[in-house]
């Protein structure tokens, strides 16, 4: 006979509770009565019940607060919970009761039949469970022949590396020369796929043999002499181009009281770092990425030390539950954030293992949405044959340095540096900051020597304060070096103009800055004006398609190169596909602090420019922009691009410095409109001047043309009142086909339809929690993107969830998200369908 189970019933109200133990008497199982939240959380504290059925209205704790405590609990976490309420259905009450975890939602007076079939279900699916617990023990002790299985399987594994490894070295070798050889355009794209695709399929072959070898006990450590910076700083390189391409600041710190050599398997360890580097690149949008490594014991006079390898960030964090399955094999954390970010789940468990091989533990901590911190410990020798201490060049105990970034981590790293070296260091994170310090250390008789000066500040740009400094009769003798994410064409000559000696790109190697700095006071110029560079790709992600410059893709020659600002994908996609079928070349950057760098150093006959983006907006980056020009007297036309176009846009576009703005979706013919009227060329512009009998080339001239073509006010998107319906086509096919060719619409509709739907489960966690500031954020990207593919219900949807929550209506807000969850199923059906049409 089998046990019976617990069914827990929780009411204020004797009358109530009577009620459901009548509907629920023919069950056969033990109705436990509790009359209140607390008397529930006391039952729960020893028993196990198979549902819950909870009042929602009771005095002291409701329902609500009850479910939040049972959540809270270990043993109660997962345990099934039934609303019961009196009241009318309310969708704010539902919303919060699904959000706390609910499984159903049931209004008095209820159906007895219909009540009873679902506790029903719930018990049967509890008594299943027990089942399955008795059943764990005899899984475990099967489990011994699956291990020794599996041992066998890696050993195999271990085994096939040669086998392998030898056909995709031909592939990869051969497609390479493939390459090289006379091709035409189709060939080579074909070409191209091959090898990196190949590439891709080597690495995951790699980290699932070096697994298998690590499992079957196969893998050797190979101990040899290295120099423990040049391993750290060499494994950041690899990612220094990415970084800048996301505008990251990636930095890297080896404390200077570290011995220099050490003895260790520089191939495993150099592996664990650019495993824990990649994953804080992939998952970091922006901000910052460090990379610090120090000693927890020992002393540089002992033979052997216990470091530490800090790799921190500040990218999307990791949710508490998820932390513990972080370093299992073949596991990802989240299947979405996975979906959208790659990745086998093999890195961080190849990583815990090479650690615990050498000896070491490795460890993380994360705050979710706030950042992660990896790091690992580990016993390490010191190689007393070679010299222990790092050098300092000539700088030692020389001169008075002052370093102005607006990244604490940046000054905190290069300060640690040169204070080591016997160099008074200070720092300052701002321009404001910087100036104070500077008049009144020169008053002092105690003026700074250099400034390090970061190429974006948080309240100017690098080339500004250099102006002001050298501007100043008092500072004008100071040596500046400019400190940037960005080695790009035509920096040398910007710093050069901008009275810099020297600049320095992120991440900065210890020894180039010490090495720059001896030289800078001793006199000398480090700067190359004549420096070549390396031809840039046009794409800005690496999730973006690998287009050829367009010089090269078209049968004419390109119309010019345009900067295009913009922080969502899909839109960057349609933009750079628009500009693609018009004729011009386009390079995309994802914040407003890349495009500030972009627009100064490149060569753009016009930037497009998202009005919001994370961190810096577009109406900041064009402020920097007309700021930095002051200097050259150059002036580059830049059209702000909006999902609003609200009324007092255009005042606002003005008053920053735009020449003009489009309002979202955008449609071929607008930005043909726009792209024709702005991007003149000099010479364009002298005939024009010649034509029209005038030697005036100011900036005059341009602002009457801009007043003639600024569009006037108008509301696109537009929010109906509170509480009005909202409607719309869940998806208007002719809003891509307008401007894009079948094929590069199918592409931005795949893109749109994997990147929104974290934008749907993160609007919803936002909506949820009640966070006002994520909500915003969420639903004025998902508009935005939805606008550009032809969603115009999802867009209308979150205009007005974007609306609601800055004016802290969050009633409409619940209502509205449940009709963007359907909105947005039905959109993706329809996109689905239109790509078989």
């Amino acid at each position: 006979m089998e046990n019976k189970i617990n069914i827990l019933m929780v009411d204020d109200q004797p009358e109530n509770l009577a009620a459901v133990e009548v509907a629920l008497e023919e069950l056969g199982q033990n109705l436990i009565r509790a009359n209140s939240g607390d008397e529930c959380l006391r039952w729960l504290l020893d028993n196990d019940a198979a549902v819950i059925l909870l009042d929602v209205h009771m005095p002291d704790l409701d329902g609500f607060e009850t479910a939040k405590l049972i959540r809270s609990r270990p043993r109660s976490k997962h345990t099934p919970i039934i609303f019961l309420t009196a009241k009318a259905k309310d969708e704010i009450d539902t919303f919060q009761g699904y959000s706390l975890g609910a499984v159903d939602y049931i209004f008095k007076p209820f159906n007895s039949e219909i009540l009873k079939s679902k506790v029903s279900v719930f018990a049967d699916l509890f008594r299943q469970s027990q089942q399955l617990k008795e059943q764990s023990e005899l899984l475990a002790f099967q489990s011994s022949e699956l291990i020794q299985s599996n041992r066998l399987k890696s050993e195999f594994l271990a085994n096939m590396s040669h086998e392998i490894r030898t056909p995709m070295s031909a592939i990869i070798g051969m497609s390479e020369l493939l390459l090289r050889s006379p091709l035409d355009k189709e060939q080579s794209e074909y070409a191209s796929i091959i090898l990196e695709s190949s590439q891709a399929l080597l690495t995951i072959i790699n980290d699932i043999l070096d697994l298998s070898k690590i499992e079957a006990g196969k893998l050797n450590l190979e101990i040899v002499e290295f120099e423990l910076l040049n391993l750290v700083e060499g494994a950041a390189s690899l990612f220094a181009k990415d970084a800048q391409k996301k505008g990251i600041s990636l930095m890297t710190y080896v404390s200077s009281d570290l011995p220099r050599y050490f003895f260790g398997d520089t191939l495993r360890l150099r592996q664990i770092l650019i495993n824990l580097l990649g994953n804080a690149l992939k998952f970091t949008p922006h901000g910052e990425i460090e990379i610090w490594v120090e000693a927890i014991s020992g002393t540089k006079e002992d033979d052997s030390l216990r470091l530490r390898f800090m790799v921190k960030d500040t990218g999307i964090g990791i949710k508490p539950d998820m932390i513990g399955r972080l370093f299992q094999p073949f596991t990802q954390v989240e299947g979405g954030l996975d979906r959208q970010f790659g990745g086998t789940g093999l890195g961080l468990s190849i990583s815990k293992r090479l650690v615990e091989l050498m000896g070491g533990n490795i460890q993380v901590e994360s705050k979710y949405g706030m950042g992660s911190t990896f790091s690992f410990d580990l016993p390490i020798s010191v190689a007393t044959t070679k010299e222990k201490e790092l050098g300092c060049f000539d700088v030692e105990g020389k001169g008075r340095i002052l370093v102005v970034d607006d990244l604490d981590s940046s000054c905190r790293i290069l300060k640690s540096y040169l204070t080591y070296c016997d160099v008074h260091c200070d720092t300052a994170n701002d321009a404001k900051e910087a100036l104070k310090l500077l008049k009144d250390k020169a008053q002092t008789n105690e003026r700074y020597d250099l400034v390090v000066i970061d190429f974006v500040l948080s309240d100017s740009d690098g080339l500004t304060l250099a102006k002001r400094i050298k501007d100043d009769d008092v500072l004008r003798d100071t040596k500046l070096i400019l400190l940037t994410a960005h080695d790009k064409r035509g920096l040398g000559e910007l710093a050069v103009q901008g009275g810099f000696s020297a600049y320095l790109t992120k991440p900065v190697k210890r020894n180039n800055l010490l090495e720059c700095i001896s030289g800078v006071l001793r006199g000398e110029s480090r700067i190359d004006v004549n420096k070549k560079f390396e031809p840039e790709p046009i794409e800005e992600f690496d999730v973006l398609p690998s287009y050829k410059p367009m010089a090269e893709a078209m049968d004419g020659e390109s119309k010019g190169l345009v900067l295009v600002a913009e922080d969502n994908l899909v839109n960057q996609k349609v933009t750079v596909l628009q500009l693609k079928e018009l004729g011009y070349d386009a390079f995309v950057v994802g914040t407003g602090k890349a495009a500030v760098e972009e627009a100064l150093l490149g060569d753009y006959i016009v930037v497009l420019m998202d009005c919001q983006m994370p961190k810096m907006d577009g109406f900041e980056a064009v402020s920097k922009i007309r700021q930095a020009e002051a200097l050259s007297g150059k002036r580059i036309p830049i059209i702000g691009l909006t999902a609003q176009a609200m009324a007092g846009d255009r005042e606002r576009c003005l008053e920053v410095g735009m020449d003009d703005y489009l309002s979202k979706p955008l449609t071929i013919d607008k930005l043909r409109e726009k792209m024709d009227f702005w991007s003149v060329t000099e010479a364009d512009e002298e005939l024009e001047t010649s034509q029209n009998g005038s030697g005036d080339n100011s900036f005059d001239g341009r602002m009457t043309r801009q007043e003639m073509r600024f569009p006037g006010d108008r509301q696109d998107i537009t929010t109906p009142p509170v509480g009005s319906p909202i409607t719309g086509p869940d998806f208007d096919r002719a809003v891509l086909r307008e401007s894009l060719t079948e094929a590069d619409a199918q592409d931005v509709l795949a893109t749109y339809i994997e990147s929104s739907e974290g934008l749907v489960e993160a609007l919803r966690i936002a909506v949820s929690n009640r966070e006002k500031d994520r909500v915003i954020k969420v639903a004025h990207e998902l508009k935005g993107a939805s606008g550009s593919v032809g969603a115009i219900l999802l867009q209308r949807l979150c205009a007005a969830i974007e609306k609601s929550a800055i004016q802290d209506q969050w009633a409409p807000v619940y209502k509205l998200f449940t009709e963007v969850e359907s909105g947005f199923d039905r959109a993706k059906k329809a996109m689905l369908q239109s790509q078989t049409v």
